[in-house]
C-alpha cells in the first residue's frame, strides 16, 4: 500500500465520502464554476451590446439602467480623482495630463482650461468638481441638481401660525386662480 492510497482511505473514513465521490464533487465544482463566469461574459456582451438601445427587453432596463449609473458614478470618481493628483484626461484620446495642459503631450489636440477653484466654491459642483456655467441648474458633467444645495432644510407648515393667513392668497368672485 502506498502512502496516496493511504491516504485516500484515511480520508474517506474520516469525510465518509470515496475518493470517486470527491473527485465528482471537484468536478461538479469546476464546472459550475466555469458555468458562473460564461453567464458572466453573457452578460457583459449584452450590456455592451445594448447600453445605449433605448427599447431594451424590460426585463433587462433595470439593469441596464443601473449600470449606466455606476458607469457615470465611475468617471465622476476617476475625474475627482485625477483632479486631486493634479491630473486629468485628455478630452480626445484619454491619455493623462496634468491639469493645467494646454494641450495632450499624446496627441496633440488643444485642451480646454480647467476652472480651478479657490475660496469661492459657489461655481463648482460639489460632486465632481466641474465648473458650473452661469445659470445652469445642473452639472453638465455628472447631472448634479445644484439647488438642492442652495435649499435650505426646513418646514415652513410646522413654522407657520394656524391662525397666520399671509400665505394664502385671497380668491376672486369670478377667478379661480389666486391673486398673485
Amino acid at each position: 500500500m502506498n502512502l496516496h492510497s493511504i491516504g485516500a482511505a484515511l480520508s474517506q473514513q474520516i469525510s465518509g465520502v470515496s475518493p470517486e465521490v470527491a473527485a465528482c464533487d471537484q468536478k461538479l465544482a469546476e464546472l459550475q464554476k466555469e458555468k458562473t463566469q460564461t453567464y458572466i461574459l453573457i452578460g457583459q456582451k449584452y450590456a455592451a451590446a445594448h447600453m445605449d438601445d433605448d427599447n431594451v427587453d424590460a426585463a433587462f432596463a433595470e439593469n441596464i439602467a443601473t449600470l449606466k449609473r455606476i458607469n457615470l458614478d465611475e468617471d465622476v470618481q476617476e475625474k475627482r480623482k485625477l483632479s486631486l493628483q493634479g491630473m486629468r484626461k485628455c478630452s480626445s484620446c484619454g491619455n493623462i495630463i496634468t491639469l493645467d495642459s494646454l494641450f495632450c503631450s499624446k496627441c496633440g489636440s488643444k485642451q480646454e482650461p480647467v476652472f480651478q477653484a479657490n475660496g469661492e466654491s459657489a461655481n463648482i459642483c460639489p460632486k465632481c468638481g466641474a465648473k458650473r456655467g452661469e445659470g445652469n441648474l445642473f452639472c453638465t458633467s455628472c447631472g448634479y441638481h445644484f439647488e438642492d444645495a442652495e435649499k435650505p432644510v426646513e418646514n415652513h407648515r410646522e413654522n407657520a401660525d394656524v391662525n397666520d393667513k399671509s400665505d394664502t392668497a385671497e380668491m376672486k368672485p369670478d377667478d379661480t386662480k389666486p391673486e398673485c
